[in-house]
């Protein structure tokens, strides 16, 4: 449904405007348009598509994870240089060094973790479906407790911020997706929340 923005009641419509910029922000840090790649669709599932790229999502995975860092660091471990890769299959591959201490030696590994994205219901979905190492697969209770906090953690900052957006905008999460080296996220505006029936200028 198109509306004349002409005819917009204008505190209806600056309403409009700074909701949606606030909310945008809020969200964001990186916009832009994705055209087709791999199995992203090229027009956007909802009314508008933000993307984000690897770099910006691994200054957030570091931010995210360091809480965990510090907990493992009393236990003589230590996390650093994590790597995001984004597939193009909704998953994305989580890879960090780390410093295992083996009596009075150290063992260094780099294992990848890799988690499944799904949306639904304006909420998104973060499972970790592998945890492997130099190819090989290991059971995901390898890291017990603190990966799963790790990711319940994750999962609930960005629901909390999805329903920020929805209450101060009426902005829904309607798709996710990821390309090889894009996490492309659909949304859908909520027009009534914006009372936009027949008003005067």
């Amino acid at each position: 449904m198109a509306y004349d923005l002409v005819r917009f009641n204008r505190p209806v419509f600056y309403r409009f405007a700074v909701s949606l910029l606030v909310s945008v922000l809020l969200v964001l840090g990186v916009s832009t348009a994705a055209n087709a790649q791999d199995g992203v669709p090229e027009m956007p599932q909802g009314d508008f598509r933000v993307v984000f790229t690897e770099a910006f999502l691994v200054e957030q995975l570091e931010t995210q994870i360091a809480p965990f860092i510090d907990n493992l660091s009393a236990y003589g471990f230590t996390i650093s240089d994590p790597e995001i890769d984004l597939r193009d299959d909704n998953r994305i591959d989580v890879t960090v060094t780390t410093d295992v201490p083996l009596g009075s030696r150290t063992l260094t590994v780099r294992p990848t973790v890799t988690v499944a994205l799904s949306a639904a219901d304006n909420e998104m979905s973060i499972a970790i479906e592998e945890i492997s190492m130099e190819g090989l697969s290991l059971p995901t209770s390898l890291l017990g407790e603190q990966l799963e906090t790790v990711q319940a953690e994750g999962q609930v900052q960005i629901n909390e911020l999805l329903t920020i957006v929805e209450r101060l905008g009426g902005i829904e999460l309607a798709y996710v997706g990821t390309t090889e080296d894009l996490l492309v996220l659909d949304f859908n505006f909520d027009l009534t929340f914006y009372d936009l029936g027949d008003t005067e200028e």
